[in-house]
């Protein structure tokens, strides 16, 4: 059952890492079901940080905030 639960921790960890850039860290423990040096030894393994109380996402091309420009042509025909 270990190798399941490592597998579903890790699977978390990466949609945490894909949609937030921090997380507090009773959350992310609660969604693990580690604590203490269990959940640090965890977090530094998927390459987050400990800051606090809140678990620190790096920057990566999911998780990174973009601003993104549309552009429409809109054509109206004109009936005189």
């Amino acid at each position: 059952m270990n190798g399941f639960d490592d597998l579903i921790r890790r699977r978390i960890a990466a949609a945490v890492g894909q949609t937030w850039r921090s997380i507090q860290r009773e959350i992310l423990e609660s969604w693990l079901d580690l604590d203490g040096g269990e959940f640090e030894r965890f977090v530094a393994a998927v390459g987050f940080r400990l800051q606090d109380d809140l678990v620190v996402v790096p920057l990566n091309k999911e998780n990174e905030a973009k601003g993104t420009i549309t552009r429409e042509n809109v054509k109206f025909e004109r009936k005189c």
